[in-house]
């Protein structure tokens, strides 16, 4: 390590104070050389043992972690390795599930919808979800050969999609590949926003914490719009970073495109984006005070937002509102507010139902968003099914399939950390925060409570939250601290690696075992065990009819198993019975008989096998 080094001046001692002087500089400057050594030695114990280096960082006069010097670009640089080992790591497990796992519930209706933008250039099967993620898990199989079936439903066109050439898994897997490229923007935004403040040990610890998260690997396996949110949410954040330091016009409309991007690849980033960042500049008086500065931006944001989600519906023209469940509604408040006629009703009338607009889908899809979330679904919680959702819902998710070495570094991040003063770190800690708690506030209030997956947005936040919790461990000049952190990050990752390759059904050690009185759909059961259920009865050769109730989207004619059919709800039959998780618990009223019996086998986490004489 270099050191600089200053001397008193010689001016005005003599040759014997100039000698004793010198002596003395020397011994002090040794002894501060030795204690410097001593502590940076201390804070770098971690960084030893993972790279087995003499020396990786160094710290600065602030107390932060440095990259200044030889040894600290070093380390960046193996750092830099670390996080792509991880990575991947995680896409091969990811990737290994592809042929473990059937499709689960939502993934033929998205490819069906993806293809039928690809193929047909429209995008009218279903506009309650966007386009982007669509198309992105519609291209393998549209590259691969297939295209569209012209079948009037979606689901039935999406299955006949993956059926097609009678390559179902192939099908099914050039799908799921679609996924990889939006984990993988996840993984790299991750480490450049928190190398930007923190460092690269900042960066590796949360690279490696977001790449060991069960429901980030199982949802980055399924063709489903969850993992494209949330890496397009993150996209938006870091512009908005970007954009906040430098309001310029290029960055004006990256900010601008990564919004639409964002919007265009599930709804609910609307809302998550929109209090995110209104509650961002809320709290920042710095931009409170270039507001009316940056407001001259805002033209340039919205008008790339627009044009890109219009460029996304192929620049589509049409009315607002179109024949529908929504337009029903929509027609019957109308009539309500202005009117079955006179002028304002026909003023209306012409503005909602006649006058074109661009990208129509777009709009209506938000009216549905809206409109679900209105009426509420149903779903299992705690051992009850509701039909509202609970506020409670997802707090308890976060607390129950995250792991536990995780939530503790999470706590740590949230509690230890130290705002130093300046407008970059604590700015971008609030942001963190923020991007955080408002999508989870919102989450509360839905009404639709299908899974952990709907705030799979706030995922990479903590595991940056995370990573900081870490990094203030690794920083603190303790010994221990550090092994602890080590510790607890080496802990996580064995926590998720013992799913494999459940990482869906995934419950951390304190609630695994009543993970089926908390949740089910989606956190569970997503239909995703009818593979392992055609090689458990293959092995059974005694099955020579089974009764079934399966909860999920594919055509069980499809599948090779034994004579079968339906569960009955108004009998209780004899012989062998095979029931998703899914349905004896949203259910009870139809299959709650069964609680009597105890199932001789749980076919993967999802699916029950009884045999009744």
């Amino acid at each position: 390590m270099r050191m600089k080094i200053l001397l008193p001046s010689k001016r005005g001692r003599s040759r014997s104070e100039m000698r004793a002087g010198s002596s003395a500089d020397f011994a002090t400057c040794e002894s501060a050389s030795r204690v410097h050594h001593t502590t940076d030695t201390a804070v770098n114990d971690v960084a030893k043992t993972m790279l087995g280096t003499a020396q990786a960082r160094v710290i600065s006069d602030r107390g932060w972690l440095s990259e200044a010097g030889e040894t600290g670009r070093d380390f960046a640089r193996v750092a830099r390795w670390l996080a792509l080992i991880a990575v991947l790591i995680a896409t091969a497990l990811i990737a290994s599930t592809y042929p473990v796992f059937n499709q689960t519930w939502d993934e033929p209706a998205h490819i069906a919808c993806g293809m039928e933008w690809l193929d047909k250039g429209v995008y009218k099967y279903e506009v309650q979800h966007p386009p982007l993620a669509r198309v992105a898990v519609a291209l393998g199989p549209y590259l691969g050969g297939l295209r569209s079936h012209g079948a009037e439903s979606f689901w039935t066109e999406g299955n006949l999609i993956l059926e097609s050439n009678g390559q179902y898994q192939r099908n099914l897997t050039l799908a799921r590949v679609g996924m990889l490229p939006f984990f993988w923007l996840c993984c790299g935004l991750i480490w450049y926003i928190t190398h930007r403040y923190f460092g690269a040990a900042c960066a590796l610890a949360s690279v490696f914490l977001f790449t060991t998260i069960p429901p980030v690997l199982a949802h980055s396996s399924l063709a489903t719009t969850d993992m494209p949110v949330a890496a397009m949410f993150l996209l938006a954040i870091a512009a908005w970073i970007r954009w906040t330091e430098e309001p310029t016009l290029p960055n004006s409309m990256c900010l601008g495109m990564a919004l639409g991007l964002a919007f265009l690849s599930k709804f609910s980033a609307i809302p998550f984006l929109g209090l995110t960042l209104v509650a961002a500049v809320a709290a920042d008086r710095l931009a409170l005070q270039k507001a009316r500065s940056m407001a001259r931006h805002l033209p340039a944001i919205f008008g790339a937002a627009g044009l890109t989600v219009w460029a996304a519906y192929r620049f589509s023209l049409g009315p607002l509102l179109q024949p529908g469940y929504v337009y029903e509604r929509a027609i019957h408040k109308l009539n309500h507010i202005v009117g079955e006629s006179g002028r304002l009703h026909n003023a209306v009338d012409f503005a909602l139902l006649q006058m074109p607009v661009p990208a129509p889908e777009f709009f209506v899809g938000i009216g549905h968003m809206f409109s679900r979330n209105s009426s509420g679904e149903t779903t299992y919680f705690l051992g009850h099914v509701l039909t509202r959702g609970h506020w409670w819902f997802f707090p308890i998710l976060l607390l129950c399939k995250l792991p536990i070495p995780m939530l503790l570094l999470i706590g740590i991040g949230a509690v230890r950390t130290r705002l130093p003063r300046g407008e970059g770190k604590p700015g971008f800690l609030r942001l963190v925060l923020l991007a955080i708690i408002c999508p989870l506030f919102l989450g509360c209030l839905s009404t639709v409570n299908h899974g952990l997956r709907y705030l799979l947005v706030i995922l990479p936040f903590l595991a940056i939250l995370g990573g900081i919790g870490a990094y203030e461990l690794f920083r603190s000049g303790d010994r221990w601290a550090s092994r602890i952190a080590l510790f607890l990050i080496l802990c996580n990752a064995a926590s998720c690696w013992s799913a494999y390759p459940d990482f869906l059904s995934y419950f951390n050690e304190l609630s695994r075992s009543h993970a089926s009185d908390i949740t089910v759909d989606s956190d569970i059961d997503w239909g995703q065990d009818l593979n392992r259920l055609c090689a458990t009865l293959a092995r059974r050769k005694d099955i020579a009819h089974l009764y079934i109730a399966y909860n999920g989207s594919a055509d069980l004619s499809q599948f090779p198993l034994p004579s079968w059919s339906k569960l009955p709800s108004d009998q209780e039959p004899k012989g062998w019975i095979a029931i998703s998780l899914g349905e004896e618990k949203m259910h009870p009223e139809l299959y709650g008989w069964l609680v009597r019996y105890r199932p001789i086998q749980v076919v993967g986490s999802s699916i029950f096998l009884y045999h009744i004489e």
